[in-house]
């Protein structure tokens, strides 16, 4: 089998990053593309193209060739045995046309050889992967969740990240299946956010919606809200219009490396449900002088 040096075929450095591997293939597929390249060995030249491309941008298949290549040192073009490193090839079913040397990485090697001995391993037996669902609620989310899942007659304690997103799969290592003289199959959970009264999540944002009288939206407020165990204030300027939104930074969804969404909060203004004569004879008084009637 013919060695390929995919970093020649690309012309890049063996250690140029995926932007620059990605700039060198566009370009040269761009100039050996058979319906803008005519000449003979073009379609060839293409396929080659592809085929680097395929592994070099792959984290796996990169990794597994740089070991493959900085152990056997090869050169571009030569030949070595593949039975070698526990390789057995049957047939070539690629449907992209790639090569027998691509097959090798596609297909599995014994990396084991690289460092001694040809012996091909055995593949160690996995357990099942138990699936699951659960639902937290953005609450216990905020406060750290924990559920107590029963497996067999094994019961497993679990907490669930505060950056997780909605719908979003936790892999728990080796809580599926046991299996002796193998190894264990995993938990993977579907995890459901269930928003609290009044509010909403959209991404990484929520909204909560709270109410205020006609009287603290014109003179303006500041009001405390209880909000997951702790207190936030919301400043309502003056004059202010029911239905628009006041923004507080970095109190909304967890995200990654310590981030958060933002809390915006949602104003309505409501007439209170009840009112006393003298609150009725204000509004009354209110109604007689107001000067913009067609307000609406």
């Amino acid at each position: 089998m013919e060695y390929k040096d995919y970093y020649k075929v690309l012309g890049v450095d063996k250690k140029a990053t995926a932007d620059e591997i990605k700039k060198a293939y566009r370009k040269l597929a761009k100039q050996y593309h058979p319906d803008a390249n005519k000449s003979k060995n073009a379609e060839d030249k293409f396929k080659e193209i592809n085929e680097a491309y395929e592994v070099l941008s792959d984290k796996e298949k990169r990794e597994k060739f740089d070991m493959f290549g900085s152990n056997a040192n090869f050169q571009n073009g030569s030949n070595f045995d593949p039975s070698q490193y526990g390789y057995r090839h049957t047939s070539n079913s690629n449907s992209k046309g790639y090569s027998d040397f691509f097959d090798f990485f596609s297909e599995g090697f014994d990396l084991s050889s690289l460092f001694g001995g040809g012996r091909k391993s055995q593949r160690v037996q996995k357990g099942r992967d138990y699936h699951g669902e659960v639902t937290v609620s953005l609450g216990e989310l905020f406060s750290g969740a924990k559920r107590t899942m029963t497996l067999g007659a094994t019961s497993i304690e679990i907490s669930i990240p505060k950056e997780i997103k909605d719908k979003s799969k936790i892999k728990f290592k080796g809580k599926g299946e046991k299996i002796q003289g193998g190894e264990n199959g995993d938990l993977i959970l579907t995890v459901f956010i269930q928003p609290e009264k009044g509010y909403e999540i959209r991404d990484a944002n929520i909204i909560k919606t709270i109410e205020v009288s006609p009287w603290e939206a014109y003179f303006g407020e500041e009001i405390t809200l209880d909000y997951f165990g702790s207190s936030i204030k919301v400043k309502i300027p003056k004059k202010f219009t029911g239905g628009n939104m006041v923004r507080i930074p970095n109190k909304g969804m967890f995200l990654k490396q310590g981030n958060r969404g933002d809390l915006n909060i949602r104003i309505n203004i409501v007439n209170p449900p009840h009112l006393s004569k003298e609150e009725e004879k204000l509004y009354r008084q209110l109604q007689e002088i107001s000067l913009d009637k067609s307000i609406r």
